[in-house]
């Protein structure tokens, strides 16, 4: 849910191979780009209830059939994703069960309610913000 709400690429390019596409009945021609964005795909309701709310329930396994297929982009998706996206994956859970074993996290009076972002970025930038952290 973290990565639907923050995906690390914000933006998804793909050029046509064939002229044999059209997108919304558009005609689109050979070696044309077209882009993706992605956090325009992972806020629309039509495909998440309620997307600005934190709902890690949406990607559980009951809850498989209401998803719906290339809707989830974080790191692209079909024969040109992302190749260390598995790897990625691993590395966060490593990472953050290491992280949250040895130190707690709480909001402090400068912490903001909303992550603000860095636009016109091709990666998902967040401005520095504060938070209490202390080892356990």
């Amino acid at each position: 849910e973290t990565l639907r709400m923050y995906p690390p690429v914000v933006r998804l390019e793909r050029r046509l191979v064939s002229d044999e596409y059209k997108l919304a009945g558009i005609p689109l021609k050979k070696d044309q780009v077209v882009e993706i964005p992605t956090v325009a795909v992972h806020y629309d309701a039509d495909y998440y209830p309620n997307p600005k709310q934190f709902d890690p329930e949406r990607f559980m396994p009951e809850n498989k059939h209401l998803l719906v297929p290339y809707t989830y982009v974080p790191f692209g998706q079909g024969p040109r994703n992302c190749i260390g996206m598995r790897f990625a994956y691993q590395e966060v859970k490593l990472c953050l069960a290491q992280i949250v074993q040895q130190f707690r996290f709480s909001r402090t009076s400068e912490t903001p309610d909303r992550l603000t972002f860095a636009t016109g970025m091709p990666i998902l930038n967040a401005a520095p913000f504060k938070v209490k952290v202390w080892k356990r």
